[in-house]
């Protein structure tokens, strides 16, 4: 079998890796996620302020990473009211009151999300504390 060295078109991507790929993605206001956007990565920077994502009603699998390169306040929303985010939230493991975001100020904190289906999302890796709220 002959080894991939020169991978250059998305599609070829999707078939190696499982799933699209899209580069990092800086954002400087809130943002609402769709969910073709699957498997992108997705950063403060450059935000002067506290910015906010909304996950996409998205099928089960589909998977978000969020990156704080700065110290602002990223808050992160479920699609809906009935959706749930579920994750560890200063050092306990939980699902979230359906609706409520979570949220985090400290730079090079992330969470990466998979949806779970109907609108409920679990955290597969997180590094930092985070806190929640409701929307």
């Amino acid at each position: 079998m002959a080894a991939i060295t020169n991978i250059t078109s998305r599609t070829l991507w999707k078939r190696v890796l499982g799933y699209r790929y899209f580069g990092p993605s800086d954002h400087t206001a809130n943002y609402s996620l769709r969910a073709t956007q699957s498997g992108g990565t997705f950063t403060n920077r450059g935000a002067s302020g506290g910015i906010e994502f909304t996950l996409p009603g998205a099928a089960k699998g589909a998977i978000f990473r969020f990156v704080l390169a700065t110290a602002d306040s990223v808050k992160i929303f479920p699609h809906t009211s009935a959706g749930q985010l579920e994750m560890d939230i200063g050092g306990t493991w939980g699902i979230q009151t359906a609706g409520n975001q979570v949220n985090c100020a400290d730079d090079g904190a992330y969470v990466t999300f998979q949806c779970k289906g109907d609108d409920d999302w679990i955290a597969v890796n997180q590094k930092a504390t985070w806190a929640t709220g409701a929307s």
